[in-house]
């Protein structure tokens, strides 16, 4: 400790701590400084409140008749080394926001306040107990402690608090230090105000003991800092990419740049683990600065190399934004690194927005002016309002991940779902385009497609992964989409527009929505309890009317365990239900085929409820059945396939019938999936694939039958001849279906 000299010639007492040595992760002759500021904390030692060390004080405070601070130092630190007291404990009771309830109250109710909290104290001021106020609204005594005293001294300010209207907003808390014999009054006073603003930042929780381990961490969260800027020093604060999708042609629309630590046993050390530290000590400005430069020499390095890249985007913090000018900022680095703007996205986070809405539109306006794309990240993250979609200029939103963890709650469901519906509706209306992160499972990609989402980010494509991962990936162009983030405005017509019973009749609304009926099921039993006309024309059943109760009884038993389960499905899956094909019998014996998908409504009665709909596929399964038959002896596997159009013809398969097995070595439902998520185009030479997509696109826009081979690689590395066959047919009313494609494994020369 020693004074140091300020600008303005005033000296203060500092406090200097020096970090070296391999234990601190700092190489010989390196060492790091810290400087703190105890001017104030001297002074509480000398029981001084201002800088004069000639300060006479008074030994009450007129005010609150408890000690002042000069004088609760001295006679608490006689009760604290006194051997004949134990279990004594320091107390600090703060009041939270009360300059606030100065402005809000007036200054003659805080003193009010602080008179009557006084007189609380001095209630409990018995032998070996002694009260002190400190200045504003800081209160703190030396008791023995006794949670339950601590307990009623709390409820007692908060009863007087409420009496001048509010409780929360202003609501107590208390910092408890257990002190030895040996500790000092002062630094007890530390450890308890470090407890107390704990306490302040827990609405549950408005009492903390102090834990030693907040200094541990304290000195963890410093060497943190020192390994951090070691690493950065050594260029071991590399980035990952996360590709961004659109989900109608799996192509990669964009990528965001991830901060990566490597540990020096080569080890990926998570971002969790020292941004928290990074933001909280302000060091988070200096690795966010040394990402972005990073990024931009990587851009200039791709064109450099010839190729045409997406834009990646780079995350600014609200830390950022107040730290340096980031417009001045990235315009030097493009400058610098002679890139176009277009190709650097710039995500904001929601809680800069809310934090200081005008500062941020300001920046955002000059960023736009300069050529950037400005996307708000973590939308829905708990500060946003639907009314920023409106009030403020940005070109992309980015919706947290948070909306699809679906509760099993019903009613939490619908809420959650009707949030979401919201958001996507209000960004359709005013044309924002919309990107989902933590996007997973196939169910969530089908339901947001559903409410009109184009984007998503996650796993269900890819992961985050090394630059040079996702340079392989996007040296083939047609892994890329370089149309960019586009959102058509109310493109989408919204089912719940039908429900209006002022506009559409029942006769049409039953035509719309097809053969539907309401199912219950309690235990293994399955009812009927409602259905519509169509859906009495679908099941084609002479006898149905009779046949509502414990339906399963009429499904064959080779069939019933899995129809029970579609139901146990949708109770797990609200977003996309669940679906199964399924036989029943008819009167004279006879087997049909249905098509069922059911949605879980609720319970009641002590049963599930689920709205379901049912296609008679009988003819449609045998048809399955005698093309397997086909297959199985004709060595191919036979598929139909439908287009799907959005600004890009999209191919949609199902795969009827399998003889590939042995060929390919892959089953059937890998087949169908590769085929669908791109990936088996990877398995073909690449120089050759975009001629086949040109063949097959080419013939498909003019509804002409193609012919054509190619090699693909299986797993096991080795080649086989593939030879395919597709055939328009008239458009099927049901599925869509456009094709039927056969794939053999045949030698093409045989085949000519």
């Amino acid at each position: 400790q020693f004074r140091y000299k300020l600008n303005n010639g005033v000296w203060r007492w500092v406090e200097q701590c020096v970090l070296s040595g391999e234990e601190n992760d700092l190489p010989d002759n390196v060492y790091r400084f810290y400087i703190f500021d105890i001017e104030n904390m001297l002074q509480k030692e000398y029981g001084n409140t201002s800088v004069s060390d000639t300060l006479v004080q008074e030994e009450k405070n007129s005010l609150t008749g408890l000690y002042n601070e000069k004088f609760f130092n001295v006679i608490a630190q006689k009760i604290v080394d006194d051997e004949n007291n134990n279990n004594i404990c320091l107390l600090k009771l703060d009041i939270e926001h009360f300059k606030l309830f100065d402005e809000w109250y007036g200054r003659d109710s805080g003193n009010k306040l602080l008179e009557k909290i006084g007189k609380i104290l001095t209630e409990y001021q018995k032998e070996n107990t002694v009260a002190g106020y400190l200045g504003q609204d800081d209160f703190c005594m030396v008791l023995p402690y006794n949670r339950n005293i601590v307990d009623e001294i709390l409820e007692k300010v908060k009863a007087e608090i409420t009496s001048f209207g509010f409780s929360f907003g202003f609501a107590p808390a208390i910092g408890i230090v257990i002190v030895n014999h040996e500790d000092d009054v002062t630094y007890a006073f530390d450890k308890a105000t470090i407890a107390a603003s704990i306490a302040k930042k827990d609405p549950k929780n408005r009492v903390v003991i102090y834990d030693p381990g907040l200094h541990t961490k304290t000195d963890l969260e410093f060497k943190t800092i020192s390994k951090f800027m070691r690493a950065l020093q050594n260029d071991r604060i590399i980035f990952y990419l996360q590709p961004q999708c659109r989900i109608s042609t799996k192509n990669i629309v964009g990528a965001e740049v991830l901060t990566r630590w490597v540990d020096e046993n080569g080890s990926i050390i998570p971002p969790i683990e020292f941004i928290p530290t990074l933001e909280k000590y302000g060091f988070i400005t200096d690795l966010d600065k040394y990402i972005w430069e990073k990024a931009c020499k990587w851009i200039r390095k791709r064109l450099d190399e010839g190729h045409k890249i997406v834009p990646i985007s780079v995350n600014v913090s609200q830390v950022d934004i107040y730290n340096i000018d980031i417009v001045e900022f990235f315009e030097s680095l493009i400058k610098k690194y002679n890139i176009p703007s277009h190709l650097l996205k710039i995500e904001i986070t929601e809680s800069a927005f809310a934090e200081d809405t005008e500062l941020v539109t300001n920046i955002i306006n000059r960023l736009r002016k300069k050529g950037f794309l400005i996307m708000m990240d973590d939308f829905g993250s708990g500060y946003s309002s639907l009314n920023m979609l409106s009030n403020i200029s940005f070109d992309v939103v980015k919706l947290d991940s948070t909306f699809l963890k679906t509760s099993n709650d019903i009613q939490s469901y619908h809420k959650t779902i009707n949030v979401l519906e919201s958001i996507v509706n209000m960004a359709k209306l005013i044309s924002v385009p919309i990107i989902v992160e933590g996007v997973e499972r196939t169910d969530q990609v089908e339901f947001l497609e559903s409410l009109g989402v184009r984007y998503i980010q996650g796993y269900y494509f890819y992961k985050p992964m090394p630059v040079e991962e996702y340079e392989k990936i996007t040296d083939d162009e047609n892994n890329l989409d370089f149309r960019g983030y586009v959102m058509k405005a109310n493109e989408q017509f919204r089912t719940r527009e039908l429900l209006d019973q002022s506009i559409y009749s029942d006769a049409m609304l039953n035509t719309v929505l097809g053969p539907v009926a309401i199912y219950s099921k309690k235990g293994k039993h399955v009812d009927i309890i409602r259905f519509n006309q169509q859906f009495y024309e679908a099941v084609g059943v002479p006898d149905f009317a009779e046949r509502l109760v414990n339906i399963e009884q009429f499904v064959p038993e080779f069939d019933r365990k899995k129809f029970l389960e579609m139901f146990d499905d949708a109770k797990q899956n609200h977003l996309q239900g669940a679906t199964c094909v399924t036989r029943f019998g008819t009167i004279t014996g006879n087997l049909l085929t249905f098509f069922l998908r059911v949605f879980y409504l609720g319970e009641q009665d002590g049963a599930s409820r689920f709205y379901g709909s049912a296609s008679n596929i009988t003819n449609l399964a045998t048809l399955q059945q005698q093309m397997r038959l086909i297959a199985k002896y004709a060595s191919s596997s036979i598929a139909f396939f439908k287009i799907v159009k959005d600004d890009y013809i999209g191919l949609h398969f199902t795969v009827v019938a399998h003889g590939l097995e042995n060929s390919l070595c892959m089953d059937k439902q890998q087949f169908e999936d590769e085929l669908n998520n791109g990936r088996l185009y990877r398995r073909v030479d690449q120089k050759k694939l975009k001629h086949i997509q040109k063949l097959i696109f080419g013939a498909v826009k003019k509804k002409e039958p193609y012919r054509l081979s190619f090699e693909l690689k299986r797993d096991d590395g080795e080649m086989v001849e593939i030879y395919v066959k597709g055939d328009p047919i008239l458009d099927d009313p049901i599925t869509g279906y456009n094709y039927i494609v056969s794939f053999s494994a045949k030698d093409v020369k045989e085949i000519a």
